[in-house]
């Protein structure tokens, strides 16, 4: 009986020192990493055009934030479907705006700075951890 006691009581000391050393564990919690794909308009004074894009997006619901648009957004509405966004750098000359479904992984935003728009239309889906 001693023997399994030390034994549980060593994979008790290692499971905790595990979650403290690794605090980033508790974080990925409340973190989403997003993959995403689909195509972005850019409209300017002298023009605009449409290109294919594929990036990454990180919703973080402990600070309430999603990056990945140039600047840092904050949620403004959020429900069990629906994530809206806006971040708008001090200056002003530079804000994003957009939605996150929840449930398809559909997302749009719109980038703006001086006299350039650009509209995202991606479709996301969560990332898994390589290592």
């Amino acid at each position: 009986m001693s023997t399994l006691c030390t034994s549980l009581h060593r994979a008790c000391i290692i499971a905790l020192t595990t979650i403290v050393a690794n605090p980033t564990a508790q974080a990925a919690d409340t973190t989403r990493t997003l993959a995403c794909q689909g195509e972005v308009k850019i409209s300017t004074d002298n023009g605009g055009w449409q290109q294919p894009v594929s990036q990454g997006i990180i919703v973080n619901f402990a600070q309430q934030t999603v990056e990945g648009f140039v600047v840092t957004a904050t949620f403004t509405i959020t429900d069990r479907v629906t994530l809206e966004f806006i971040g708008i750098r001090d200056d002003a000359k530079l804000s994003v705006r957009g939605a996150i479904d929840r449930l398809t992984g559909d997302v749009w935003a719109i980038v703006r700075e001086g006299g350039r728009d650009e509209r995202y239309s991606l479709k996301c889906k969560p990332t898994k951890q390589m290592f």
